[in-house]
This record gives C-alpha cells, sequence and structure tokens, in this order.
C-alpha cells in the first residue's frame, strides 16, 4: 500500500511518525508532505521515509498513493486537490478532547470518552475510538521496570507556553526548587516542550522556564535537579521514574498507562490570552479530574513523594486501546481500503470503536465518490469558519449565519477557498455584543472589521487602550485614501509597539508574531 501522510508538528508528529513506522513494517511505502517542513519539526520520522513541503503535492502524488493520512491538525493547511481525491482520506487526534476540527472520511482517537466542544454538533465526522500510538508497548516495559528496584526520580512535563505569565512562571520554579531541597535522595529530571534554541513552538511564550529556574535559584542550581537539554522520547522517561509531575497537558496519560505516580499541578497564576484561551485548558482538565491527580501546587508536598495512581477504570476512559494501537490503525486502514475502496464501494463511516469496526463499517451503496467530496467540503466550510470562534473566543456565538451559507459554498468550494475567514467574519460581527465583553474578543472583533473593510466601525470602537485597535487603527490611516495620514499611522504604530512589544505572549490577536512584524517593518518607513 502506497501512503500520503501529511505531518503538522509537535505531538502530532509524535503519533504520526508510529504510525508511519507501522506502515513500514507491513512492507508499505510512505511519503510525508510536511505543512512545517523543518529537520526540527520532522526529526520523529524515520530516515526511511521520504518528506516534501505540503505544497508539492500536486495531481502525480495523488495519483500516486493508495490512501491520504493527516493529522487533524493539519487539516487547516490541506490545498484543495486534496479534498478533491478519490482517495479515502484517514486522520489522526491525539487530543483527549473533541475539539473542532476536519476529520476527513475517519477519525482516529484515543476514545469515544471525549469533552466536545460548544460546536461540535455541527461537525459530526466519524470517530473511531482505537487509542494512542504514543504509548504503544508504554505498560509492558513499564512492568519490566517496576519488577526491579525503582530509581528514586521525579519527572517533571513541562508545557512550554503555561503558564502565561511571569508570575506562574516563577511559582512553577520554585515549586520545582523546593521539591529538590525537599527530597534531596530524589533526582528531579526536567523535559522540556521546546528548548531555548527551538524556533517552530505551538503557543509562543518567550519566558522559557530553564531561564527562570536559573534566575529563581540565583544560579545556585540544585544538584539533583536535572534540565534535559535534547528531546527525549517522553516513554523512556516516564519509565525510569517513579512520579510523573505535569501541569494540564495530554502528557499524563502516559503515567496513566505506566502506573506511575502521577500529579497535575493547578492554580498557577496565568492570565487568559489570545494563543490558547483559559476554556481549553479547563476542557483538558474535565478528562483530568476522574485521575486523582490534580493538585493546588502550594500542596504538592501533601502527594510527595508517592503521588496519585488512577485506577485501571480510569485508563479505559481515556484510551479504547492500550497497546500496539498503530498497527491496530494500519490494519483499520487496509482492512477498509481492500474491502471497500479497492473494490470501488464504500463503507457506511460512523462513530465506532476497534474491537467492533467490522461489524459496524458495512457497505454504503447510496455512497459515491462526489457525495464523499460533498461532506469533505462541508466539513471543512464548518471548520473553518469556527476554528477560531471554538479555540479563540470566550463567550458561545450565535453561528446561525454560518449553518445558513454552508450549502450556498458547498455547491462553490472553490469561491470559499478563496476567502476562507468570509463566514467567520460575518458571524463575528453579528456577535459584536457578546464579542465587546471580552477584551481579548474584542480584539478579535477588531480583526473581524478590518478584513471586511468596515473601517468606520474601527475608527468609533468603545476600547481604545487595546493593542489591537491601534494596529488596525494605523493600517486605515495609511490604507483608506480617504485618510491617508502618514502622521497619525505613526502615533498608531508606536502606541501599539509599547503595548505589544513588552509582551512575551500573544495576549490579543494583534500580538501574533507576523502582526509585530508588520508593524516593525512601516514603522521604519514611516
Amino acid at each position: 500500500m502506497k501512503i500520503l501522510m501529511i505531518s503538522e508538528k509537535d505531538a502530532a508528529n509524535a503519533s504520526l511518525a508510529r504510525i508511519a513506522n507501522a506502515f513500514l513494517q507491513q512492507n508499505d511505502f510512505v511519503r510525508v508532505y510536511a505543512t512545517y517542513y523543518d529537520p526540527q519539526v520532522l526529526q520523529a520520522f524515520s530516515d526511511l521515509i521520504p518528506r516534501y513541503p505540503i505544497h508539492e503535492i500536486d495531481e502525480a502524488a495523488i495519483e500516486w498513493c493508495d490512501i491520504i493520512f493527516c493529522s487533524t491538525l493539519a487539516s487547516i493547511h490541506l490545498p484543495e486537490i486534496v479534498f478533491r481525491a478519490h482517495k479515502p482520506i484517514f486522520t489522526h487526534n491525539y487530543l483527549m478532547n473533541r475539539q473542532i476540527n476536519w476529520g476527513g472520511d475517519l477519525c482516529f482517537a484515543p476514545s469515544q470518552a471525549t469533552v466536545a466542544s460548544d460546536y461540535d454538533e455541527y461537525l459530526n465526522y466519524p470517530y473511531l475510538g482505537i487509542g494512542e500510538p504514543k504509548y504503544d508497548e508504554q505498560e509492558r516495559v513499564s512492568q519490566t521496570v517496576n519488577n526491579r528496584t525503582e530509581e528514586k526520580r521525579f519527572l517533571f512535563v513541562d508545557s512550554g507556553h503555561f503558564p502565561f505569565s511571569l508570575e506562574g512562571k516563577k511559582a512553577l520554579a520554585k515549586t520545582l526548587l523546593d521539591i529538590c531541597e525537599t527530597y534531596p535522595d530524589y533526582e528531579l529530571e526536567i523535559k522540556p516542550r521546546f528548548l531555548p534554541e527551538d524556533h517552530i513552538i505551538t503557543h509562543r511564550n518567550d519566558i522559557h522556564l530553564y531561564d527562570v529556574i536559573r534566575k529563581v535559584a540565583d544560579g545556585k542550581i540544585p544538584k539533583n535537579l536535572k534540565m534535559l537539554n535534547k528531546h527525549e522520547d517522553l516513554r523512556t522517561l516516564i519509565d525510569r521514574c517513579s512520579v510523573m509531575i505535569c501541569l494540564y497537558t495530554t502528557a499524563f496519560v502516559g503515567a496513566v498507562v505506566a502506573g506511575k505516580g502521577l500529579i497535575i499541578l493547578e492554580n498557577l497564576p496565568s492570565e487568559d490570552v489570545y494563543d490558547i484561551r483559559m476554556k481549553t485548558y479547563l476542557r483538558n482538565r474535565e478528562n483530568m479530574v476522574a485521575s486523582g491527580a490534580l493538585t493546588d501546587y502550594r500542596q504538592v508536598h501533601k502527594r510527595l513523594p508517592n503521588g496519585a495512581k488512577a485506577e485501571g477504570s480510569y485508563l479505559d476512559f481515556l484510551l479504547e486501546e492500550k497497546d500496539h494501537v498503530s498497527d491496530k490503525i494500519v490494519e483499520v486502514c487496509k482492512y477498509l481500503w481492500s474491502n471497500y475502496y479497492a473494490k470501488g464501494t464504500f463503507p457506511h463511516m460512523t462513530d465506532s470503536v476497534y474491537r467492533e469496526y467490522k461489524n459496524v463499517y458495512v457497505q454504503d451503496p447510496e455512497m459515491t465518490w462526489e457525495t464523499v467530496i460533498q461532506k469533505r467540503c462541508h466539513d471543512y466550510i464548518l471548520l473553518k469558519s469556527l476554528i477560531l470562534i471554538d479555540f479563540h473566543v470566550k463567550s458561545k456565538l450565535d453561528i446561525s449565519c454560518i449553518l445558513e451559507s454552508v450549502e450556498k459554498y458547498e455547491k462553490n468550494f472553490g469561491l470559499f477557498l478563496q476567502n476562507q475567514t468570509a463566514l467567520r467574519d460575518l458571524c463575528i460581527i453579528k456577535n459584536a455584543d457578546i464579542m465587546l465583553k471580552d477584551r481579548i474578543d474584542a480584539g478579535i472583533l477588531l480583526n473581524a472589521y478590518y478584513l471586511t473593510g468596515q473601517f468606520d466601525a474601527i475608527r468609533q470602537f468603545p476600547l481604545k487602550d487595546l493593542g489591537a485597535y491601534h494596529l488596525y487603527r494605523a493600517f486605515i490611516a495609511l490604507e483608506d485614501p480617504e485618510e491617508s495620514d502618514h502622521r497619525l499611522a505613526k502615533e498608531h504604530l508606536e502606541a501599539y509597539c509599547k503595548i505589544s512589544g513588552e509582551r512575551t505572549y500573544n495576549l490579543e490577536i494583534s500580538d501574533m508574531p507576523n502582526n509585530h512584524a508588520k508593524a516593525l517593518a512601516l514603522l521604519s518607513q514611516l
């Protein structure tokens, strides 16, 4: 079988790389087309796998493959040629909650026991609960480790970006240093999400934990604190620790699988930021409550040195399958290909679990490539129109204007791709009164006004102390021929840079690096 795999970055690639290896082990052929074509991002993939930038997907690439396999997070980067391909598209979602994503024709997910987004009912692509490839063989290896004297080692898995505040980072650093002081016979090992030199990261936060630890410790790093300076396999690190400590991250599942002690720190001081809203963390938290491991960071010593150990039923809740998940994903792909797609027929896709898929996925005599592609386009229109709203807007919005327009764009998908933010911005503007109740949401409203050319709405905007207000007001002063005021543009750009330039993370939509770079470039020309 020939597999065209579309990669993403970070945790998504850790899973995809294992699935790719499982295909290779069955003498299949895999080509990776990368949304982030960078050695740092692609390091998890075998050197045996050819890789290309995603823009090189063409008719020949589609013709070459039997199936397309991608991360759900990569879906926002897909070219139109992928949606219209007469090849099955399987996706993988490593997240423990059911966020708005594009699931292709079938989405492999850890389980069906996921917390849904506010808009999940409108994006009904089928899920197959099958477990998570990152934990393949974790349980078996860990049992071997537990049969001998376990090393006295705590493992802290850093989230990289969280918490979003210097105060929160200092509190976290002090907590870790206190653990080292209180338990001098234990080594505390820190696995960084990103190394200081990494240039492609998920969710910007320029405050690196290692720098804060050194400052809080006044340069006197405890001998039992080990700050890893390279990316190491999480499974290996979990296997050699006795307790894993983390924040609101899916990495906690590894400790549950391995039967290790677990502590999930919470209540660290953090701002609600545009880049990843607090509601997303709280959504993740819902799946963590039953672990018994949630701990106020100020109470961590009450849980050490043993941590909490979740019951077996909790692992069943998190993961539908516990081992050889990569092989099982390959098995399902091959089964559906050989029994249906290769014969010119189609399976009836619906939510299911691995142990039942052969009984559930029966032939659908009414399905054709035309109907498959129509559903793909339908789901993608909803995805692109809702993903910013779901991820970045605090309030739940009335999305009826999006739902009413989907059918029109289904019939002219190419028109939608020419302006993929049109429905989203229309929805945001129609919900202006709600958007104004939150400062981050208000910045998103300003962005929608700017993209739709509603310049007077920006001029009259009530919240004039936002960085986003000054940024878009400056753009208008330069772009609107009726205004064309370079002096006014410079004043607003300087005000924007004063507000945004001091921030180490993306508090507002206007703090995104592309906006900051554009503002600096314009200032240099004025």
